[in-house]
């Protein structure tokens, strides 16, 4: 005996339901219809959330263009100005702290340059005392990307640098009155070492970020470091002859 005899045409339950359909209510099949074209805007609306969510999550937030990424390239090539710690020292004191105008002027420009930014490096070498901190805490930074860790900070010595310029201004302007003499001459004179020896920690900071520890890029003095020398002797033998011609009573 043939068992599939006893199993009805899978043609015929087709028909069937066909034609339930079709002698279904109008108003069945209207409602049929709706749920239809509704469950079909229910997966238009979820496929389109889905597009916009996505579409939301790829594009940045007005507020991404303000934020500074972590260890951008911007971060990693911020250069500064390489002079060696002998040369500096000559040239600082040699020019009777003019050199340090000069000094703070190529290390903002160093930064203007890498970073594209709109700071008035000029500026910021003649009003040194208000970024030697922020200038310190960039070589610190420069260090530790370049190192992994944290150098030994200098920034107590931007302290002593703001600090003994502003008191080295006042004894030179007390021993151009003739006051407080000789002790506001051998101040000032104490004071330009002071400063030196802070700046030039710094520079070896800088130096050793920038990779080039002993500054040999910069070690020697050109024809125009010369010229320097020269107006910084003139400043010197004025200094001396107006601080002896002061004590004299001349």
């Amino acid at each position: 005996m043939d068992l599939d005899n006893n199993k009805p045409p899978a043609s015929s339950e087709e028909d069937k339901h066909k034609e339930n359909k079709e002698n279904a209510h109008p108003a069945q099949n209207e409602a049929a219809q709706s749920n239809e074209s509704t469950e079909g805007n229910q997966v238009e609306n979820s496929d389109f959330y889905s597009t916009s969510q996505g579409m939301s999550q790829s594009q940045p937030s007005a507020f991404d263009e303000f934020t500074e990424p972590k260890n951008s390239q911007a971060e990693n090539t911020l250069t500064f100005y390489t002079v060696s710690e002998k040369k500096f020292m000559i040239m600082f004191i040699g020019t009777f702290g003019v050199y340090g105008i000069y000094w703070f002027y190529r290390h903002w420009e160093g930064y203007k340059q890498s970073t594209n930014s709109t700071i008035w490096p000029i500026a910021r070498g003649i009003f040194s005392i208000f970024f030697t901190h922020s200038l310190f805490d960039l070589f610190e930074q420069k260090y530790e990307r370049k190192t992994g860790e944290r150098p030994k900070t200098v920034k107590h010595l931007a302290t002593l640098y703001v600090v003994v310029s502003i008191l080295g201004n006042i004894a030179s302007k007390l021993a151009e009155s003739g006051y407080l003499l000789p002790f506001s001459a051998f101040s000032l004179m104490l004071a330009l070492f002071i400063t030196g020896y802070c700046l030039r920690q710094g520079q070896s900071l800088a130096n050793y970020a920038s990779n080039d520890v002993t500054g040999s890029s910069n070690d020697k003095l050109t024809f125009a470091n010369h010229l320097w020398q020269m107006l910084g002797f003139v400043i010197w033998v004025l200094n001396i002859v107006g601080i002896n011609a002061i004590i004299s009573g001349v």
